[in-house]
């Protein structure tokens, strides 16, 4: 009788540091999925504001924009973190691809594409103002899932 509550303590620990392990593992993701959705929004917000400018000849509102763009850039990629698309994370309100990290060099790429096109915009090229909706399509056309179900974290 005291081996088996010897066993019964044993494996009812066990189950404890495995749930509480999965239990910190899904907030860090629901996270890193909430902080790139949230910069996201702030590259499309600026993009759709460079084009708004370049158009409207405004060239130093599309240059303080195409930055916010150079700045964010640099952190997208960090908040990709293997195992935060819409096929493994269930409910979690996603549209990101499996492919982006089985093609993790090409994502990579297109996010140098899109920091390339800003920086140009950036520094004054207002004839690469037109390309930057294009980058962003691009990898999106790759990457991203418009048709994953949305629900709240």
């Amino acid at each position: 009788m005291r081996i088996w509550v010897k066993h019964i303590a044993a494996a009812g620990l066990a189950v404890a540091v495995i749930g509480a392990g999965i239990a910190t593992t899904q907030p860090a993701y629901a996270d890193a999925v909430k902080d790139r959705q949230a910069i996201m929004k702030t590259i499309s917000k600026a993009n759709k504001a460079v084009g708004k400018a370049a158009k409207a000849g405004a060239k130093e509102d599309a240059m303080k924009q195409a930055a916010i763009i150079v700045a964010s850039a640099d952190k997208v990629a960090s908040l990709f973190p293997r195992g935060t698309d819409n096929g493994t994370l269930g409910k979690v309100d996603t549209g990101a691809k499996p492919a982006i990290w089985a093609d993790w060099d090409t994502f990579k790429a297109k996010l140098g594409d899109l920091k390339k096109v800003a920086s140009n915009v950036a520094d004054g090229d207002m004839a690469a103002a037109k390309d930057m909706g294009k980058s962003c399509g691009a990898c999106h056309k790759l990457f991203r899932d418009k048709k994953a179900k949305k629900s709240k974290m």
